[in-house]
């Protein structure tokens, strides 16, 4: 099934994607530049029925969850995460970065459990780039899931070379 994407340039906040879903209803994506993302419903009356805004964090698990990533979700209410859990991070890449000019195949984390779940760039149309098409680039978010033993290993790992395994 085909899906179209529509997306506006919002100047000074960021883009603005939408799809068709059921209902003669659309999906609404606000992708701020400050990290923060804005996600709704509108009606048929091209009216907001509902949003909701997460940070960045929020995102990224969110877009985890869609893409079907497998982690355990902590019920209690207290922050404690064991070290087994698979937790979700964004890393920006710096100009020193060892990331920087690499495909997303290319990337080497500090740990051969973590994986790249996405590379993100506002210098392309795509909101998630194609590994074969996308050489990473300064200010490209890179989306990895690790244990969270070694998640600020893996990050420390892509944004600077000092840290490169």
């Amino acid at each position: 099934m085909e899906m179209r994407v529509s997306e506006q340039v919002l100047p000074g906040i960021g883009m603005r994607y939408e799809i068709d879903v059921a209902g003669g209803r659309r999906l609404f994506v606000i992708a701020r530049r400050d990290g923060r993302r804005v996600i709704g419903v509108m009606g048929e009356a091209d009216e907001p029925e509902t949003h909701v805004v997460l940070d960045q964090q929020g995102a990224v698990t969110i877009a985890a969850l869609l893409l079907g990533a497998r982690f355990t979700v902590d019920t209690r209410e207290e922050a404690w995460v064991s070290s087994d859990e698979v937790v979700v991070d964004v890393i920006e890449l710096r100009e020193d970065s060892p990331a920087v000019g690499l495909y997303q195949a290319e990337l080497e984390l500090a740990d051969p459990e973590a994986v790249v779940l996405a590379v993100m760039s506002d210098t392309t149309p795509d909101l998630v780039e194609s590994e074969t098409e996308h050489r990473c680039q300064v200010g490209d978010r890179i989306v990895v899931a690790a244990r969270a033993a070694r998640i600020a290993h893996v990050t420390a790992a892509l944004q600077s070379p000092s840290h490169a395994s």
